[in-house]
């Protein structure tokens, strides 16, 4: 899946990495499909400080599995706080000078400013900090595959690695993001510039709380956040290791949200898309994964290949597009790039 991405434009990987999760949760092997990638994204990373942290083909698709299984454990711990900071227009959290005399603020109102922003860092910690009993099995069953590998891959290394890695993961694509647009989940309204500061302070707070990171030695006013999280760090560290220790009950069929048969046709009709401009490119790149580079023997790998060609031969022929505009006159494909739309309209002629 990397590679086909990888010859895509990069705003195309979005819409990909959300249909192969969709069709995966569909069948039920969502989470053996993420397993895998985990894998593999580890396996091919060289030092455990980058880790989920670049944007990669599991990053995307473990943020898209984040988002729909994770979406009422949000509103649930977040919906809160959030509004309450949503609300309170006329209070202020701004703590970088410049941007203060910006806004004709007085700068002594800076340790005021300060107290209010770690009060509302609190409460969203809080509120995240005791809900892992609200987190989903699912969620917190990826969270143990990913220590586990992690911790398989660098063992000598103590508990850094898959702190980071959890971290990286729950933090930098899950939560924070959430933070800093809460519209998008349904957190908030639409918020304002001033409202949207407030929101992404807040998240850099508690990102660098979750990085372990310390602000001393950037700005003397900023000390107090260093204060406030070395007094959270064991909580945090705590929720860490509850997240991602192997659920005892765990019933992925029952938690995962149910995909419908419509989700299904309309993911089928974005990879459909794709396939079609990209054909031959995943032809030659399958072609040489199974016949030049894998373990299998000759004759399996061919046998392989033929039926992944088979497949998406069939992908390709099948109107899926119009398949979905019958369900769902009004429905699109939005987030692909208008270069792959170009070429797909090109490429219609062949097939």
């Amino acid at each position: 899946y990397q590679r086909r991405v990888r010859d895509t434009d990069t705003g195309d990987a979005d819409p990909f990495a959300n249909s192969i999760m969709s069709i995966f949760r569909a069948y039920g092997m969502h989470l053996r499909l993420l397993k895998r990638m985990i894998h593999r994204e580890v396996s091919v990373t060289a030092d455990f400080t980058t880790v989920f942290r670049r944007n990669s083909m599991c990053t995307k698709m473990m943020t898209s599995f984040a988002k729909e299984t994770g979406q009422s454990y949000l509103l649930d711990v977040l919906s809160g706080p959030c509004r309450q900071i949503f609300e309170s227009k006329n209070e202020v959290i701004e703590v970088e000078a410049t941007l203060l005399k910006n806004k004709n603020i007085p700068v002594e109102t800076l340790p005021d400013n300060m107290k209010n922003l770690l009060t509302r860092c609190q409460q969203i910690l809080d509120g995240v900090l005791n809900s892992i009993n609200q987190c989903p099995g699912s969620f917190r069953f990826m969270c143990w595959i990913l220590r586990v590998q992690v911790e398989e891959k660098w063992p000598q290394s103590g508990d850094e690695p898959w702190l980071k890695a959890i971290a990286g993961f729950f933090f930098l694509r899950f939560l924070c993001p959430a933070i800093i647009t809460p519209e998008a989940t349904g957190l908030t309204p639409p918020p304002d510039s001033e409202q949207r500061r407030k929101f992404v302070l807040i998240a850099k707070v508690i990102q660098n709380l979750a990085n372990a990171t310390s602000f001393a030695g950037q700005v003397k006013e900023w000390e107090p956040i260093d204060v406030w999280i070395k007094e959270n760090s064991g909580r945090i560290l705590k929720f860490f290791h509850d997240l991602s220790t192997q659920p005892q009950a765990f019933l992925p069929f029952i938690i995962t949200p149910l995909v419908t048969g419509l989700d299904v046709i309309k993911s089928l009709a974005v990879l459909q898309q794709m396939t079609r401009v990209k054909m031959n490119k995943i032809v030659r790149l399958i072609e040489h994964d199974y016949t030049r580079t894998s373990n299998l023997l000759l004759a399996d790998a061919k046998t392989i290949v033929r039926d992944i060609q088979s497949f998406l031969t069939l992908l390709v022929k099948n109107d899926f597009m119009s398949m979905a505009n019958k369900i769902d006159p009004s429905w699109t494909i939005e987030g692909l790039s208008l270069k792959l739309l170009s070429d797909t309209m090109k490429a219609e002629q062949y097939y």
